[in-house]
């Protein structure tokens, strides 16, 4: 069949046909135009709106409306539209760089979502269920994890893995949070194919359809099994050793209730014996069976005062005192080894301590006896101060700072740093040449604090402390 070029002075219209147009596209003779006549065509017909019978010089023809495309009367491609080809093929052109670009881009979006879904896999456990819980997939975590196939898995309700470990109000909380439209995020143990307990670190996200509704669930995990069974080794270690703790205190506190009560007929006996008729040498004897219980008793109390503060066993019992004549009785308990060892005593009180305070003496005057204790234990030669101020704290109750001040052997940093742990003196060879357990200064540190006050120490090694 021969074709050619129409110009639009040779086609007159004649009328919009109100009929069907019957015929074939030559998109054999012509590919590329017979393609694009297919847009018009719908199972061999043409969109009666877009055509329009004209009449040539020689017969009537079938015009596309807006192509370029003329056809016979039996509606065979016949010839081309001079006037509308080159702005037709520019627009199929531009046409066809605008599917291309959509189709790059959305191979593109595919792509970086495949290489989402792979770096997803690499780590989380990933399942999608319906609103009803029944699994839509799984990745291979999953399966590997959960130890069945994803056969198995597919189609069933995601409750198969239910380990009895949590109750129904767990569940219960659950549901209402993903049901409402928000994320949820917990711990969930489950219990896998082979009947093996496993834990995962879960979150649940809710997906809507186009109508805004809840259609499916895309739950993300980590498998926290090892975490898991280490926390409940450690909560099992910690269990024993807070047994064993509470076992030794109760221990150290019987045996120091125990001791302490023949120490005390000791003790007694031997007073008994200093103030009757003896002979000097007797009386030594005498006196130092008496210093012996004595300080043996000072070893009892503060094991047992160690064991119930580990316990918690002891309690802060405030009463109103005369503040002054409470620090001056403390000294004078020490003035006569100070006189022995050749120190003097330097005492600084504040002008305005006030007369009474409601506060523990009996606690209060354990830590301040133990600081005037390690001051004179460990000063040779020199002096000790005592100071005691007011200082404002901002708040209803009082504050007041004691401090106790020697130029004795002094400390390191290193023994700053660990002089108030229990059991522990500066250095080994101090119990071997004062004596005394290491437990003064980590009991007065906890007696402070369960006060409410703080503890320190400045000292310089070979110059002096100050507690």
């Amino acid at each position: 069949m021969d074709t050619f070029l129409y110009t639009m002075k040779s086609l007159t219209p004649i009328s919009n046909p109100n009929h069907t147009l019957q015929g074939t596209v030559v998109g054999l003779l012509f590919p590329i135009f017979g393609t694009l006549l297919e847009a018009y065509r719908v199972h061999g017909n043409i969109d009666l709106n877009s055509l329009l019978l004209v009449q040539s010089d020689t017969s009537l023809l079938w015009l596309i409306d807006s192509t370029p495309f003329v056809l016979g009367i039996a509606g065979y491609l016949v010839g081309l539209r001079e006037t509308q080809i080159n702005q037709y093929i520019e627009q199929r052109v531009q046409q066809a760089q605008q599917v291309q670009q959509i189709q790059d881009q959305l191979t593109k979006a595919l792509d970086t979502h495949i290489d989402y879904k792979f770096a997803l896999d690499q780590h989380a456990i990933v399942a999608v269920t319906n609103r009803k819980g029944t699994i839509t997939y799984v990745n291979d975590k999953f399966v590997d994890l959960s130890g069945y196939s994803a056969k198995e898995l597919i189609g069933s309700n995601h409750s198969m893995l239910n380990s009895k470990f949590h109750n129904r109000e767990f569940f219960k909380q659950l549901y209402a949070t993903i049901t409402a439209g928000s994320v949820w995020t917990g711990d969930i143990c489950n219990r896998n194919k082979a009947g093996a307990i496993y834990w995962v670190a879960t979150t649940i996200v809710p997906f809507t359809n186009e109508a805004g509704k809840i259609d499916s669930y895309i739950a993300l995990r980590t498998d926290i099994t090892n975490q898991k069974l280490t926390e409940d080794a450690l909560q099992v270690a910690k269990s024993g050793a807070e047994h064993a703790n509470a076992v030794k205190g109760q221990f150290l506190a019987s045996m120091s209730h125990e001791i302490r009560t023949p120490m005390a007929g000791v003790i007694g006996m031997s007073e008994v014996l200093i103030d009757s008729d003896l002979s000097p040498q007797q009386l030594d004897w005498a006196t130092t069976i008496r210093s012996s219980g004595q300080n043996l008793m000072s070893i009892l109390n503060e094991i047992l005062d160690q064991s119930k503060l580990e316990a918690g066993m002891i309690e802060i019992a405030p009463l109103d005192f005369h503040l002054r004549s409470f620090i001056h009785n403390q000294i004078h308990l020490f003035e006569p080894s100070l006189a022995l060892k050749g120190l003097s005593l330097d005492i600084k009180l504040d002008d305005d301590l006030p007369d009474a305070v409601h506060a523990d003496s009996m606690r209060i005057g354990q830590i301040f006896s133990n600081f005037l204790s390690n001051a004179l234990k460990f000063t040779s030669t020199g002096r000790v101060e005592v100071a005691v101020k007011l200082e404002p704290n901002g708040q209803d109750e009082l504050q007041l700072r004691f401090t106790v001040t020697d130029s004795g052997t002094g400390l390191t940093e290193e023994e700053k740093n660990r002089i108030f742990s229990a059991f522990i003196q500066a250095d080994s060879s101090v119990s071997r040449t004062y004596g005394g357990t290491g437990l003064g200064l980590s009991i007065s540190k906890q007696l402070v604090e369960l006060m409410g006050g703080q503890i320190g120490v400045e000292s310089t090694k070979g110059i002096g402390s100050s507690f």
